[in-house]
């Protein structure tokens, strides 16, 4: 099975539907999840929005979240009907939505919040701010977006936005100052900035009470 998403072809304004299609074959229907896009922000080739469309990151991690979704559903489908028809499927994906209430393009579900990396949400917050900013700000958020990245090959690992808390500080404190050796000047000013990117991200990605906590936190240690 293969799932595509493209924007709605007719509209007298540049605002479209993301319709969903779903094929096999030469069986195929197409499903509505209720996502709106510009359509001259609309990357064709890749099927998600371009970084300076408003709200990219839920969106681009919202249309993933439905893929795996679909992907999970018909999954369960030909467990339970091995030898089904796409024709089946159908009704049966149609009969899953309705009877689960699942809002498929919920952008506040656990596979949604696992979804979001630190790094790429870190990205768009300077592709956002940086012509408002002086040359200087953005010199200053570049590099500790970078540090952020040297911190998560040091440790080996990939940060998600769901990830943020005490652990996590601990061992960026760390690595600031026994790895990198920053002075406590350097390292207050590279946690100050991410006290001011997280505070943006709270806002765009709602339900992360870690980062609350987190903000709270290093509130009282910069």
């Amino acid at each position: 099975m293969t799932i595509n998403f493209y924007p709605e072809r007719r509209g007298k304004s540049s605002t479209r539907k993301v319709m969903v299609y779903l094929r096999e074959k030469q069986a195929g229907f197409q499903y509505n999840p209720n996502i709106k896009v510009d359509i001259e922000k609309w990357e064709k080739n890749k099927q998600r929005v371009k970084r300076s469309h408003q709200n990219s990151l839920q969106i681009n991690n919202a249309l993933q979240n439905i893929k795996i979704k679909i992907d999970g559903i018909y999954a369960k489908y030909k467990s339970e009907y091995p030898l089904g028809s796409f024709e089946e499927f159908k009704p049966y994906f149609k009969e899953i939505i309705k009877r689960s209430n699942i809002d498929i393009a919920n952008i506040e579900d656990e596979d949604y919040k696992q979804s979001i990396l630190l790094l790429d949400a870190f990205q768009e917050y300077i592709d956002i701010n940086h012509k408002l900013w002086k040359n200087g700000t953005t010199i200053a958020y570049r590099s500790v977006r970078r540090v952020m990245g040297e911190f998560q090959e040091y440790v080996d690992r990939k940060y998600y936005l769901s990830d943020i808390n005490y652990n996590f500080y601990e061992k960026l404190h760390d690595y600031l100052v026994n790895q990198r050796l920053n002075a406590n000047r350097s390292m207050t000013d590279k946690i100050k900035v991410l006290h001011a990117f997280l505070a943006w991200a709270k806002k765009k990605a709602r339900g992360y009470r870690n980062i609350d906590n987190f903000i709270n936190m290093i509130y009282f240690t910069c």
